[in-house]
């Protein structure tokens, strides 16, 4: 193993694939054991349930996903690899920051309706994630609207990049 450090062992682990669309999830224990992904996964390692949660959201939300698909497409770079986090700003979890804190929750509601399959209920979740990610970006609703129109058209361009 290459590249093993105290962050592989973190009680709690942000995780998306290198190789495609960036989905990001939250990843724990099991059994009381580390989750440890394989190297084409990248990981964030956190100090707590709640940070991850709040990475998740941001790194699953419009304005973050329109950024990375616009890097990764402009700079001929593979799409989920950890250098996007170098070139997209997302600001340090702040526990005492509500809107960082309700991210986190939605997060955690997603990954809950997620697993029973609720299309509708996730996105409603969805869309409170990119309205509270875009506050905490300082973007309008207007800019927001834009955001996932282009979106929205550079995926019906290139379905295999999110």
């Amino acid at each position: 193993m290459f590249a093993v450090g105290n962050y592989t062992f973190a009680p709690y682990k942000v995780v998306w694939t290198r190789i495609a669309n960036i989905e990001a999830a939250v990843v724990s224990t099991l059994e009381g054991k580390p989750i440890i992904p394989q190297e084409t996964i990248t990981l964030v390692a956190c100090s707590s349930e709640e940070e991850a949660h709040y990475i998740a959201a941001t790194v699953n939300s419009s304005p973050f996903q329109f950024a990375v698909i616009s890097y990764s497409q402009a700079g001929g770079k593979s799409m989920g690899s950890m250098h996007v986090l170098e070139n997209i700003r997302i600001p340090k979890f702040d526990s005492r920051n509500p809107l960082h804190v309700e991210l986190a929750e939605l997060s955690k509601k997603a990954h809950l309706t997620g697993n029973v399959d609720d299309k509708d209920t996730l996105q409603e979740l969805e869309e409170e994630i990119d309205t509270i990610s875009a506050q905490i970006w300082g973007l309008t609703d207007d800019e927001l609207k834009e955001i996932k129109i282009s979106l929205e058209e550079l995926t019906v361009k290139n379905p295999l990049t999110i």
